[in-house]
């Protein structure tokens, strides 16, 4: 599974092993980003590697409502157990619901998978 990473604050720390993955979603600096797409002058862009896409693979854009939500390995259950891209979608989609009986979720959006 590969993910793309933010040049965030937040980030720092995940890589110096200062804070633990499952505390960075809720970090007080996971919003506070060094560089972004609107910002004034150039914005520094980060190209991850070439990676090969195989046959059922699937690539997904997830805003970070969901991935804050959903762990990786529910994600990857969605999909190995879907007969159909919409099926992850829905499953996602309800889990995120549920979690917003207890919270409020500022921000879920997604790409459907291709």
């Amino acid at each position: 599974m590969e993910r793309s990473i933010d040049q965030s604050l937040t980030q720092n720390l995940l890589e110096a092993e200062k804070i633990p993955l499952d505390q960075a979603a809720a970090h007080e600096a996971r919003n506070n980003l060094y560089s972004y797409l609107g910002e004034r002058g150039t914005p520094h862009i980060q190209i991850s590697k070439k990676i090969k896409l195989e046959n059922g693979d699937i690539f997904t854009v997830l805003s970070r409502g969901v991935w804050e939500r959903c762990s990786d390995q529910e994600l990857l259950e969605f999909a190995n157990e879907a007969k159909e891209p919409q099926e992850i979608l829905d499953q996602t989609e309800d889990l995120i619901l549920k979690a917003q009986e207890e919270t409020n979720i500022d921000n879920y959006t997604w790409q459907s998978p291709l």
